[in-house]
């Protein structure tokens, strides 16, 4: 099969895994499929590339998916079309681009794609709810998954840091994110220490900060060493569905999440919730008594993602 990504990821990250959109590219080339990837850099080149790699596929991701929604629309292009639906996109990036336009193109993608794939309940109900969808038919739901290999291949390493308790965050450092007023809240906490790996430093990130360490970009096989190493996992967006939230169920260790939409669309059971950072030292000093949990390999997810792209309306 002929599967074109389109996305805005940049051109030197297709080959990371950024992304379970990234993932799934990975896994179609694994199994002999032929992928092609349209990133931010080519977005006007869309139609050069199309016509040229001929997919009969296209996968889009992030807002650029309702423009490609609304080609299939008007048959500008005639390949089965999936939306990607990885993101709460009008709350990470509406204050920038404006609100009622990310939302249109959210919106054109969920209505005009063949398939709309998500890894979120919450959205999952509302492409239920909102626009007419049918689960099982043209709306799916299929999680995140991790990567045994690096997982098996980490080892527990010395965090950075004088205090007692290691609370890692492992992700995007950017407002859109949930990063905001909550770091100075953990300079205030006796005892704790705040360590970040990231792909982006937030710009209002502190770098004189004795308890709070910025580690930044770690390869993705390098990551699960940081969290076999914490105390706590830290979550920060009100988003059931991004990928490390499914990695950390792996390690029997209380994850923090935010006390908001997430915790009535998530079901897996190392969760700790909280409210603000103000109540997370509470939180922190009870005693916890976690399972790991069972989540797919990103190998069983390529193919249940497979499964579902082969079927029809």
């Amino acid at each position: 099969m002929r599967i074109l990504f389109v996305s805005h990821t940049p051109k030197k990250d297709i080959k990371l895994y950024k992304g379970s959109h990234l993932i799934a590219s990975h896994n179609f080339k694994k199994m002999g499929h032929k992928v092609e990837h349209v990133c931010r850099e080519d977005w006007t080149k869309f139609f050069k590339i199309y016509n040229k790699f001929k997919p009969e596929v296209i996968i889009f991701v992030g807002v650029t998916a309702g423009a490609i929604a609304l080609l299939k629309k008007f048959r500008l292009i005639n390949c089965k079309t999936v939306f990607h639906w990885g993101d709460n996109y009008v709350e990470i990036m509406g204050k920038k681009y404006g609100e009622n336009i990310i939302g249109f193109l959210e919106n054109c993608a969920v209505k005009y794609s063949d398939i709309v794939l998500t890894m979120s309940k919450y959205r999952l109900e509302r492409g239920i709810k909102e626009f007419n969808k049918v689960q099982d038919k043209n709306i799916f739901y299929l999680p995140q998954g991790y990567n045994p290999l690096f997982f098996r291949n980490s080892k527990k390493i010395k965090l950075p840091g004088k205090n007692n308790i290691k609370i890692v965050y492992a992700g995007e450092l950017c407002k859109g994110k949930g990063f905001g007023n909550f770091l100075d809240k953990f300079e205030k906490l006796d005892n704790v220490d705040l360590i970040l790996l990231g792909s982006e430093l937030f710009k209002e990130l502190p770098k004189d900060k004795e308890n709070i360490f910025y580690i930044g970009w770690v390869t993705p096989n390098k990551v699960y060493s940081y969290l076999k190493s914490a105390d706590f996992l830290l979550v920060t967006e009100d988003n059931d569905s991004s990928l490390k939230l499914f990695e950390y169920q792996l390690l029997g260790k209380p994850v923090l999440v935010p006390k908001g939409r997430i915790s009535k669309y998530l079901d897996l059971k190392n969760n700790v919730y909280y409210n603000s950072f103000q109540d997370i030292k509470k939180i922190m000093y009870r005693e916890y008594n976690f399972e790991k949990q069972k989540i797919d390999s990103w190998e069983d997810i390529g193919k249940k993602y497979m499964k579902i792209i082969r079927r029809s309306q």
